[in-house]
């Protein structure tokens, strides 16, 4: 089956048609940066959206990746949110009797 005899998948194409006027809804900062004015909290980026990318938004996100790594390498590589995995302590050495 080619590109050509596939069914054209509604969904897709809705949600690329969205894509692309929100795009063009987007204002040009001065350096050069799109940024989208009615994004509700100036819309992070996240996976599946964009987000708003002005100056307060990029410094915000900055210092945020900044502080996430910081915790990341204070946890010795252990993912956050999860407990470390604790060892018992040991017990102190008990005297046994020796036979005499």
């Amino acid at each position: 089956m080619t590109g050509k005899e596939r069914p054209v998948d509604r969904r897709s194409a809705a949600r690329r048609a969205r894509v692309l006027s929100r795009r063009a809804e987007c204002v040009i900062g001065a350096n050069g940066r799109r940024f989208h004015p009615h994004a509700p909290s100036h819309g992070y980026s996240t996976y599946t959206g964009w987000g708003c990318q002005c100056d307060t938004c990029s410094a915000d996100m900055t210092r945020y990746q900044a502080d996430y790594q910081h915790r990341r390498r204070a946890n010795d590589g252990e993912p956050l949110g999860q407990r470390a995995k604790r060892q018992p302590e040991p017990l102190p050495p008990t005297e046994l009797p020796t036979a005499a």
